[in-house]
């Protein structure tokens, strides 16, 4: 908390909310986009006033990378894992154009 005392003063300032109830409100939040973000589906979250939040694009081509490797070296069901990739490249397509 003590590293966020800016951010929880201007907000407490605003709004006049205790730094406690800030700092449950802040953790809850961050804990619903992890929860989120580490779905499948890898789609954007939307927290109102914060903006949209998304896998970056990085990430998914190491994921791409990764399961390309996975399909050389034969570990795992082939078709599964083709499955992934076109998942994977349609996300990456359509989340960055």
């Amino acid at each position: 908390m003590k590293e966020n005392s800016k951010f929880y003063k201007t907000i407490r300032e605003e709004t006049g909310l205790s730094e406690i109830k800030i700092d449950i409100i802040v953790k809850h939040q961050f804990a619903f986009l992890k929860r989120k973000m580490q779905e499948d589906g890898l789609q954007g979250v939307l927290l109102h006033g914060l903006g949209t939040f998304r896998a970056r694009r990085g990430r998914i081509d190491f994921l791409i990378k990764k399961i390309i490797w996975r399909l050389r070296k034969k570990s795992g069901n082939e078709l599964e894992l083709k499955e992934k990739i076109r998942y994977l490249w349609a996300v990456r397509k359509n989340t960055y154009k």
